[in-house]
C-alpha cells in the first residue's frame, strides 16, 4: 500500500495500552521534597499524593500529567484552575 498513513496511526494515546488507565493533569499544593512526594488536586478537586522522582524538583502551583500515582511530565504554560 503507498499513500499516507491512516490519520489515526500518528495519535497520541489517551489512556495506557498496558493497563488502560488514562493520565491526569493535576496542580500542587503542597511539597515534601525530602520524600518525593507532592499533594495534588485533581480537576475534580480530590486530592491525591503523587510521586515526583521522574520530573525532578517540583513546586506548589506547578501542573503535572500523572499516571498510577507518579507525575510523568510537567505541562509547561499551564495555569492552575
Amino acid at each position: 500500500m503507498t499513500g499516507a498513513l491512516p490519520s489515526s496511526a500518528g495519535a497520541i494515546p489517551v489512556h495506557c495500552i498496558t493497563c488502560a488507565d488514562a493520565a491526569e493533569p493535576v496542580s500542587i499544593v503542597s511539597v515534601d521534597a525530602a520524600a518525593g512526594l507532592a499533594c495534588c488536586t485533581a480537576s475534580g478537586g480530590e486530592e491525591i499524593t503523587v510521586q515526583t522522582a521522574l520530573v525532578g524538583p517540583v513546586t506548589v502551583g506547578q501542573r503535572l500529567l500523572v499516571h498510577a500515582g507518579t507525575a510523568i511530565v510537567t505541562l509547561a504554560g499551564e495555569a492552575a484552575p
